[in-house]
């Protein structure tokens, strides 16, 4: 805006700027449908997150957009450079000019602008925009319905591999795909529910929750529909080599003997034969399924005889695995902690796992991810409602029980990234996780069954 307001539409110095700026907008909208950036109050926020340094530092700006009545701008998918053009040089002109000569609705008319949107922020309890954390009822039920079609989905897959029939790979396909939607749609939705869903680390719904955790980090690195549709795939079908683990040892309380463990290691090779016989099975499946236990530094198993490499799909899935396999119930063990979770495999980064991988996922996820219940430095519990891009371990909340362990009559949202103005200290803190019980339960509306 300062270059147009500077330079003309053609001036070297305004292109290299707006070229700039479209190409992190295009960039964006290749994985979102829109963007929405707001003011709220004296700050600049996306997604009702505020960013305070950055908002001290173009104050101007801030009362600029206020002044000419775009306290929320909006880029929608389908956005083209000259509308950017145009977009620009009118958030560059005087604030009277814009009033005077008839508003925002005529310059946009005049520069034929269909994919960008400006308006004031809505402050009504109900606005979907303004409370993005909360998961509308058809987003939550769409994502309930594909992640309970999977349990069936992956008991069909079993059902046929011990009848030695051919594998459902339409139906394969159709629940990825879903889960792509359910993700662009609301990743929180699906989310919550890898989270709130009983399971052992060898149940059908670990396979689904590798596969939901495998397209997460696969679409947030950006690769294109194909690849998030195969990558999908080979996580649903990841363990499928354990069908061929007696079940006794799959599921033996303590210890496993040397013996045991040799057998358990078999399952790569199993499942990486299996489905590289099946047909239309893409390959990449087979070889996540033979690599998933293969470690960043080349330890793990099986033994390889050449190629001392693991593939990108592979080291996506083996994150996956691990991070579900260690929130699950096991036989072995309890569930582990989600704030444990992340420290047990933060220690494990450049050695077992991708570093950079690894922090990405974290950065996704979150270290209390959507669905944890969690108490609060004020008493309270809440549970995660959303991530937060601005501080892992500070997540947007939904708090359902007060500092006396009473239900809340009307649960509220809090962004634990907010600031005391006065104190410049958070307003309320994550003290820990808890687990579900009679006493805190996960809200109905969040179950994977439908309430």
């Amino acid at each position: 805006m300062q270059m147009r307001g500077m330079y003309s539409k053609e001036h070297t110095l305004f292109k290299s700027s707006l070229n700039t700026l479209y190409y992190m907008l295009d960039d964006v909208l290749f994985e979102e449908k829109e963007i929405t950036i707001g003011v709220i109050g004296d700050e600049v926020a996306y997604g009702k997150e505020p960013f305070y340094e950055t908002s001290r530092q173009i104050k101007g700006f801030i009362q600029h957009l206020k002044s000419i009545g775009a306290d929320k701008i909006t880029f929608y998918k389908g956005l083209n450079l000259q509308e950017l053009v145009e977009f620009v040089s009118i958030l560059a002109l005087n604030p009277e000019t814009i009033k005077r000569t008839g508003g925002f609705e005529v310059y946009f008319k005049m520069g034929n602008i269909t994919n960008v949107a400006v308006g004031k922020i809505s402050l009504r309890k109900k606005d979907q925009t303004d409370q993005p954390a909360e998961a509308p009822e058809d987003v939550m039920l769409s994502a309930r319905k594909n992640y309970n079609s999977g349990e069936n989905l992956m008991k069909e897959i079993f059902d046929d591999i011990n009848t030695n029939q051919v594998l459902n790979v339409e139906g394969i396909r159709i629940f990825v795909s879903n889960i792509i939607n359910n993700l662009l749609n609301n990743r929180a939705s699906l989310l919550i529910l890898t989270a709130v869903k009983s399971h052992d680390e060898y149940s059908f719904v670990h396979n689904i929750n590798v596969s939901i955790f495998s397209v997460l980090q696969a679409e947030g690195l950006g690769l294109e529909q194909r690849y998030l549709n195969d990558i999908g795939a080979a996580g649903l079908l990841h363990d499928v080599g354990k069908i061929s683990i007696p079940g006794e040892i799959l599921r033996k309380k303590g210890a496993l003997t040397e013996e045991e463990f040799a057998i358990i290691k078999r399952h790569s090779v199993y499942g990486a034969k299996l489905l590289l016989e099946s047909p239309d099975i893409n390959v990449l499946a087979a070889k996540v399924a033979f690599e998933h236990h293969i470690r960043y530094d080349m330890g793990g198993y099986p033994d390889r005889a050449f190629d001392k490499r693991v593939g990108l799909a592979s080291m996506i899935v083996t994150i996956s695995d691990f991070y579900d396999a260690l929130r699950s119930k096991r036989a072995y063990a309890g569930e582990v902690a989600p704030e444990k979770t992340y420290e047990e495999m933060i220690k494990l980064s450049g050695k077992h796992f991708h570093p950079l991988l690894l922090d990405h996922f974290f950065r996704l996820v979150g270290v209390y991810p959507p669905g944890t219940l969690v108490e609060l430095d004020s008493d309270e519990i809440a549970i995660v409602v959303k991530e937060s891009s601005l501080d892992i371990k500070r997540p947007q909340v939904e708090v359902i029980y007060d500092k006396n362990g009473n239900s809340v009559g009307e649960p509220y949202l809090l962004n634990l990234t907010e600031k005391d103005p006065a104190t410049g200290k958070f307003k309320k803190t994550i003290l820990r996780s808890i687990i579900s019980n009679d006493k805190f339960e996960v809200p109905e509306k969040y179950k994977p069954s439908a309430p």
